[in-house]
């Protein structure tokens, strides 16, 4: 049997994401996900070189980004929103996600204090979830318990 890219099956791109919501609901306890109608163009039209698992990776990184369990072009990975400003579906103005991140001072140069301070940031984000701050980081779990394990001082609320 053989089975086209998933390029040329852009109406499997939408079943897939379902299933993989529902998936993805279910291991990160959210109520059900769904795709704006804006983001959807945006992953119909993406080659998917990766096919499958890599619509799942991205799929994955639009539930952990979102904050309220609807997946927006704001929540999709860069490089999505990059192929689709190229293509024409979006402008990447539209879709670039916005920070308050900065850095003001000499002191905020130091990698290790700006690991932990991204660190901290995501924790809050996700309530203190772990799995959901090491996949939001794009690190392993293990990974994330360990660097906070070496600052315990600046992680003492989440240990």
């Amino acid at each position: 049997i053989e089975v086209p890219p998933l390029r040329e099956r852009p109406n499997d791109i939408i079943l897939l994401f379902r299933k993989f919501a529902s998936e993805f609901a279910e291991r990160y306890r959210m109520p059900a996900i769904r795709l704006t109608d804006d983001a959807r163009p945006i992953l119909t039209s993406y080659r998917w070189p990766g096919n499958v698992r890599q619509l799942r990776t991205a799929m994955e990184h639009g539930v952990v980004m979102s904050a309220d369990a609807t997946v927006a072009p704001r929540d999709l990975p860069e490089y999505l929103l990059q192929a689709s400003a190229t293509e024409g579906t979006e402008t990447l103005a539209q879709n670039t996600i916005h920070t308050d991140f900065r850095l003001d001072s000499e002191g905020d140069f130091n990698l290790e204090y700006l690991v932990q301070k991204t660190i901290l940031r995501a924790l809050a984000y996700t309530e203190g979830n772990r799995s959901r701050a090491a996949a939001l980081l794009g690190i392993n779990r293990r990974t994330l318990q360990r660097k906070m394990a070496e600052s315990p001082h600046v992680f003492s609320a989440y240990l």
